[in-house]
């Protein structure tokens, strides 16, 4: 995972997700009442505006998925979402754009579009990344 001029760091970090200190970086998640780290999330572009894909057919694959909406010049990462014990699809995932212009023509023309064996549902997704060191309460 090489950061490219574009990618907005504002820490100096090399490729491992370390902070100039030596921490690791991560992202803080909350939901449910529950609180959870997903360093995940890293790798994609704060700068960069995404999209809920939902209703995904199981045989969906993050490929096919950047496939579907290749048409859009600007979109860089697509990815399903999958359940980490089975690795079975969760029925939805994240698409990207590097431009808002793709990104709100994505999500006016692909709603109800088939992807595998499903129309799918658009929407904005909704989450903020926000890069924070790990903590070193162990």
């Amino acid at each position: 995972n090489v950061a490219t001029p574009g990618d907005a760091k504002t820490a100096p970090e090399n490729e491992t997700g370390t902070t100039a200190g030596g921490k690791e970086k991560t992202v803080i998640r909350q939901g449910g009442g529950k609180v959870w780290e997903d360093p995940s999330l890293l790798e994609w572009n704060p700068l960069h505006p995404r999209l809920f894909v939902g209703n995904l057919a199981g045989e969906v694959t993050d490929e096919s998925l950047l496939k579907a909406f290749s048409k859009y010049p600007s979109v860089s990462k697509a990815r399903v979402i999958r359940d980490k014990r089975t690795t079975k699809s969760k029925s939805y995932g994240f698409v990207s754009f590097a431009e808002t212009d793709d990104f709100f023509r994505a999500a006016k023309e692909m709603e109800g579009k088939y992807i595998g064996s499903h129309p799918v549902r658009i929407k904005r997704a909704t989450a903020e990344v926000t890069a924070t060191s790990k903590r070193d309460d162990k």
